[in-house]
């Protein structure tokens, strides 16, 4: 007697087709039951294949912010189109180099100043800056008394004095400006130095090789572990510290990213 392979019904003979599961009947339970075992291989495989394109769709997005979209020219129906068939993984690999050549262009240029540096920038450039200000605003004022014999002035020449010295007080002013801020700034570093440091005890206790790992799709390639693993790590500390410039973060990485991962 003919048996349905998926609900296991018994047919009479002459039947071909499970009226209820619409799949050939076969002649046997125990066909049956090798049919049922192929469904199930099939579906495990089904939801392991799965479950690689939501983590690879998963890796995708994380890194996809809406300036890298901008500079892809990735437009919102090729989001929607990737949402149902991810790109391959080579097609990824190339997207996270791509992307990578871009935020290590993007750090050069926003390198973290911390308010102490910026107090000693504020104290040396506002010295030199007085400095070579008073200098000038002292010689044009003796060279319009005519202190120095070498130095005739004509109408021409009180012209170009004059505005070599409104350049000089210009200096004199910012440099004046530049000492002012120093102490304000030193007052700010003490600030941020203890916020710092808290940042940095964080960061020894929560950002671990296996943690950061997890769920990562590590490859060969070096340059793209770096930038995957960076990704995640700068996620997890703008998640705990909102307000922490990014620049910090990248050179915190990249201080300790040889312990972690070395």
């Amino acid at each position: 007697m003919p048996f349905c392979p998926k609900c296991k019904t018994e047919y009479r003979e002459g039947f071909k087709i499970c009226a209820d599961c619409k799949v050939e009947l076969v002649d046997s339970l125990t066909e049956a039951d090798a049919f049922n075992n192929d469904i199930s291989e099939n579906y495990e495989e089904a939801v392991e294949e799965h479950e690689a394109l939501e983590e690879q769709k998963l890796n995708l997005f994380d890194i996809l912010d809406e300036q890298t979209l901008e500079t892809l020219n990735i437009t919102p129906e090729k989001l929607e189109e990737w949402k149902e068939n991810p790109p391959t993984p080579e097609e990824l690999n190339q997207l996270k180099r791509f992307i990578l050549k871009q935020r290590k262009l993007e750090a050069e240029n926003e390198k973290f100043v911390s308010k102490k540096e910026k107090a000693s920038d504020y104290l040396s450039s506002g010295i030199s800056l007085v400095v070579i200000g008073t200098i000038g605003v002292v010689f044009i004022i003796l060279a319009f008394c005519n202190v120095f014999p070498f130095i005739h002035l004509s109408g021409f020449g009180y012209v170009v004095y004059s505005i070599v010295g409104i350049i000089m007080a210009f200096l004199l002013y910012f440099g004046i400006s530049s000492l002012l801020k120093v102490k304000s700034t030193k007052i700010l570093a003490k600030s941020e130095e203890g916020e710092l440091n808290e940042v940095k005890t964080f960061f020894d206790e929560e950002i671990v090789a296996s943690k950061i790992d997890e769920n990562l799709d590590i490859s060969d390639d070096e340059n793209l572990n770096y930038f995957i693993r960076s990704e995640k790590i700068k996620n997890i500390i703008k998640t705990k510290y909102p307000e922490l410039k990014e620049g910090y973060i990248d050179d915190l990485i990249d201080e300790k990213y040889s312990d972690i991962f070395g």
